[in-house]
């Protein structure tokens, strides 16, 4: 059995590619993807035929007032991609990341975003190097110099992983993608603890860090699942 992480940048065109190719290559009998775990028992709903783009939706209500975050998908996103590919070659397809009412995502606006959030210093330094190593006059213009351009070179997926790696560079996780990680990890161990191969796809910056992770824990007995907050008093996730 094999559990392969791959690392991907949000809305990469070249990243979609890699992980349906992956995906179609390995046959998995699990896709772990970063993204809303309470829309797990709806996931069937992305496989209708909507009209890109579409987004998962969701809220809380706490004392403070309602709140909410959205997930956009679109068909040059790896999410979206890794979603088809698997449904494609049959496997299961689980979101693996925290919901939205879980204290590490409560002040996020969107879900999916290329910028780097805070607690990532690294992240904004090396970036800023390679801005200025090649010339480029940002984040998204670095990214279409080194992975988009076509046709891809054949050692792409080699680049991309090492790119990731070097781009956290074993920084440590701050308290917010400490808890998305050890969600995303529990996800790993369950789904191969449940026997067949499994890939996960999620953001290059938690690739080495899952990599790292999830054969030290246990297995959980039953697929994870997080208690609400007791300030919580409603939630939801809808497309």
């Amino acid at each position: 059995m094999t559990v392969e992480v791959l690392g991907v940048r949000h809305f990469s065109p070249a990243c979609a590619r890699r992980a349906a190719q992956r995906i179609g290559e390995l046959r998995p009998r699990w896709v772990l993807i970063e993204g809303p775990s309470d829309f797990n028992p709806r996931i069937d709903e992305l496989r209708l035929e909507h009209r890109q783009p579409i987004a998962i939706y969701s809220w809380f209500t706490d004392a403070r007032g309602t709140h909410s975050c959205y997930a956009p998908f679109v068909e040059f996103a790896p999410e979206w991609a890794a979603l088809q590919a698997a449904w494609a070659c049959g496997a299961q397809v689980r979101f693996m990341d925290l919901p939205f009412h879980a204290p590490a995502w409560r002040d996020r606006a969107v879900r999916y975003d290329v910028r780097a959030h805070r607690g990532r210093a690294r992240y904004s330094r090396i970036v800023a190097h390679l801005c200025e190593r090649f010339g480029v006059d940002g984040g998204d213009a670095l990214w279409d110099h080194m992975f988009e351009q076509a046709p891809a070179p054949p050692d792409q997926a080699a680049r991309l992983d090492e790119y990731f790696r070097n781009l956290r560079g074993g920084q440590p996780a701050d308290d917010e993608d400490a808890a998305r990680e050890a969600c995303m990890a529990q996800y790993l161990a369950w789904a191969n603890a449940q026997g067949g191969d499994v890939v996960a796809v999620c953001g290059g910056w938690h690739q080495d860090a899952l990599e790292r992770a999830w054969p030290t824990l246990a297995p959980p007995a039953q697929e994870p699942r997080f208690e609400l907050a007791q300030e919580i008093e409603r939630h939801g996730s809808f497309l």
